[in-house]
């Protein structure tokens, strides 16, 4: 089972830094590099328990993005 945390940080300038942080499988290099496209699936994504379209960054990113906003990953494998 994977567990999420959420945290919420105010920065200076009127900022809010929000960090969504899971105990999954963790991403490759080569999987943070993809995983912003559109029908982008991890290898972890992959397992049938796992169902999706591979949409769900892609649209994340995009309307964090029309709010004058910035979205990144920051993972490793295995972690």
């Amino acid at each position: 089972m994977v567990s999420v945390t959420v945290a919420a940080v105010h920065r200076p300038g009127g900022y809010l830094e929000l960090t969504v942080a899971d105990t999954g499988v963790g991403m490759s290099s080569d999987e943070v590099a993809q995983a912003f496209q559109p029908f982008s699936r991890s290898d972890g994504s992959k397992l049938k328990e796992n169902e999706g379209a591979g949409l769900g960054l892609f649209i994340s990113k995009s309307l964090v993005e029309l709010h004058g906003a910035q979205l990144s990953i920051s993972s490793s494998e295995g972690k």
